[in-house]
């Protein structure tokens, strides 16, 4: 802007009509350049936000509404600066339209003047344009931290704090899928709480949740790395083993049970027995292209081979 107001005091000492116009497209130029530099300043956190954002208008959420509705806000200042930009082109343009027929001094510094004029209003609009995204930026960074927590809440089970079944499902296809492309091992076990409707219906609901709730804790134990623990439904549990063969996984999924075994479960109130609690498991190895579903069938299919079988015990699916 000094360059410019210099550019101006040159040009009233001169009365040549060609370099007063030589000067006058120096300062638009000029004028152009700053508002070029001020555009630039807001674009990347405006991409940032864009490309790092994620919006889904199928499921009706309040978060995701939110994150909508900030979106938006950004959208309209956008919008609102090309409308502006529009205008002030508009401006540029009609002075070099003028320029062919203005041959006084005062015209050109008439001219000059409202593009002096032009282009603070341009630098005040940019400036809350850089304001708007800032704060709009800010708040879209807050709900996408809310949007991920309430992500990470939706895949647990409240009551054992394990994954919960779209937890597993997600993450068995994604296991599944990298077992195949690297040529990797991998073993899924499902376990059932044996006869855990006596538990509840003598002892009650909430004995019954502690008792989930302690298995849980000892799958959480037992499983290490990539390896995974989910609540898959009731009473009826699931790991996944990545990078795991089968004699492997069947080692900690018996030694799970063992260690469920050997409890002595008690009520804390009265101190009477609850008695042994026990689970059954089916253990299962991933086939050369096989899918979720087959390999879930596989397991599911040990698993009450194990029931049948007496119960407190673990069965392996060795085919190959």
């Amino acid at each position: 802007m000094t360059a410019i107001l210099g550019a101006v005091g040159a040009m009233q000492t001169s009365q040549n009509p060609v370099a007063m116009a030589c000067v006058f497209g120096l300062i638009a130029l000029g004028v152009i350049g700053v508002c070029l530099d001020e555009i630039e300043t807001p674009a990347p956190a405006f991409e940032s936000v864009l490309a790092g954002g994620s919006l889904s208008l199928e499921r009706v959420d309040p978060a995701e509404q939110q994150f909508a509705g900030a979106l938006a806000v950004i959208a309209k200042l956008i919008q609102a600066h090309l409308e502006a930009n529009s205008e002030y082109s508009d401006s540029l343009e009609s002075a070099n339209r003028d320029l062919s027929s203005i041959v006084r001094p005062d015209q050109v510094r008439s001219v000059v003047a409202l593009l002096i004029d032009e282009n603070s209003k341009m630098r005040a609009k940019l400036n809350d344009l850089s304001e708007g995204l800032e704060a709009s930026r800010s708040q879209v960074a807050a709900l996408r931290s809310n949007l991920a927590e309430a992500n990470e809440i939706s895949m647990r089970d409240p009551l054992t704090m394990l994954g919960n079944r779209r937890f597993f499902d997600i993450n068995l296809t994604k296991e599944i899928a990298e077992a195949h492309a690297d040529n990797a091992d991998l073993c899924l076990a499902l376990g059932d709480i044996d006869e855990f409707k006596k538990i509840n219906d003598r002892f009650g609901h909430q004995v019954g949740d502690k008792v989930l709730k302690m298995f849980g804790e000892l799958l959480s134990k037992n499983v290490e790395g990539r390896d995974t623990a989910a609540r898959y439904g009731g009473e009826e549990f699931a790991i996944i083993f990545p990078c795991t063969a089968l004699p492997d996984a069947t080692h900690i999924v018996d030694q799970i049970r063992r260690q469920l075994a050997a409890k002595q479960w008690m009520l804390s109130a009265t101190g009477q027995r609850i008695g042994e609690v026990t689970a059954s498991f089916g253990v299962a190895q991933l086939r050369r292209n096989e899918g979720a579903q087959t390999l879930l069938r596989r397991a599911d299919a040990k698993l009450y081979e194990a029931k049948v079988a007496g119960r407190n015990r673990v069965e392996i699916d060795n085919a190959a």
